[in-house]
């Protein structure tokens, strides 16, 4: 390979991405400045010619880009943003490595807020959340607040109960806010076990809130997980925690990506001969159903109790 000048790897760092994506026939969705781009399920943020992928806490500048999602290394990708071919003509592609087992990850915990009454306001108030929902949930240690910020905390636990998976939501009306704090082991994301065996499953936290209070008849006999996404390790783990399941309940975003993969992720469970199931709300997500009422559920309620300690 050849070496680069300062002036060419600059040049290869500031290309738009955004651009180059949707030369590659890649689908964006555009929010003000920014795009947002699925990439298996995870949401990355692109802005000219910075990204941050939001599941896995990280993002970088074009270079980086490439190298995380053409598998190239710094060279290659230098030489494939300028369209160099000569550099690039006698290149291999990496041999996939072989997946290792997970190691035991534990998250940063951030220190919690005693009260909770922006997350609160937010999820029953702004999101439509069934009061007695998010209570059970707060009971159980599943939804905390920050301390700073006031960042609502989506907490998953291991079936010993540590924390294993924290995922923060902003609580501002005119915030997008999303990131899992550093170390999350996504196998174990935002869940609640059942005692009977089926599951829902669900791209992200809000939406499971949505669906059980639209639902509520009878929910804490069943399991629910939000993968934050559509990966699905954390099926993957409760069905290895509960031999017992025999029911899943696909339930991800109204749009391709998520339907796809609701497609696909069938498909695998039905070649394992577990019994499964797409659900698909009626708008784009379960919380816009809720909010706009499609479906009627006259137990949600939305007065809040601001001195609420949990």
């Amino acid at each position: 390979m050849p070496h680069y000048t300062q002036e060419q790897i600059q040049k290869a760092a500031s290309m738009n991405i955004a651009e180059f994506l949707q030369q590659q026939g890649q689908t964006l969705k555009q929010h003000g400045n920014e795009y947002e781009w699925k990439a298996e399920g995870q949401s990355v943020s692109i802005n000219g010619s910075k990204y941050f992928n939001h599941y896995q806490g990280k993002g970088g500048n074009a270079i980086h880009f490439v190298e995380e999602y053409l598998g190239l290394g710094f060279q290659d990708a230098v030489a494939y943003i300028l369209g160099d071919d000569v550099a690039l003509l006698n290149y291999t592609p990496p041999k996939p490595k072989k997946a290792e087992p997970s190691p035991d990850k534990f998250p940063d915990i951030p220190k919690y807020s005693k009260t909770m009454s922006r997350s609160f306001a937010y999820l029953v108030r702004g999101r439509k959340i069934d009061y007695k929902i998010v209570q059970a949930f707060v009971s159980e240690g599943l939804i905390r607040e920050t301390e700073q910020y006031h960042n609502v905390a989506f907490v998953g636990r291991d079936k010993d109960g540590r924390v294993r998976h924290i995922s923060l939501h902003g609580t501002l009306s005119q915030t997008s806010f999303k990131k899992n704090v550093p170390n999350c082991d996504g196998r174990y994301s935002f869940h609640r076990t059942g005692t009977n065996g089926t599951v829902y499953l669900f791209e992200a936290p809000i939406d499971m809130l949505s669906y059980i209070s639209m639902h509520p008849e009878g929910w804490k006999e069943n399991t629910y997980a939000a993968s934050c996404g559509v990966m699905h390790n954390v099926l993957e783990q409760i069905l290895k925690d509960n031999p017992n399941v025999d029911k899943v309940h696909i339930c991800f975003d109204n749009d391709e990506p998520g339907q796809t993969a609701a497609r696909k992720l069938k498909d695998e469970l039905t070649q394992r001969n577990i019994s499964c199931d797409i659900l698909i709300p009626n708008n784009k997500d379960w919380n816009e159903d809720l909010v706009k009422g499609d479906t009627q559920n006259p137990d949600i309620q939305t007065e809040v109790d601001d001195d609420l300690d949990p």
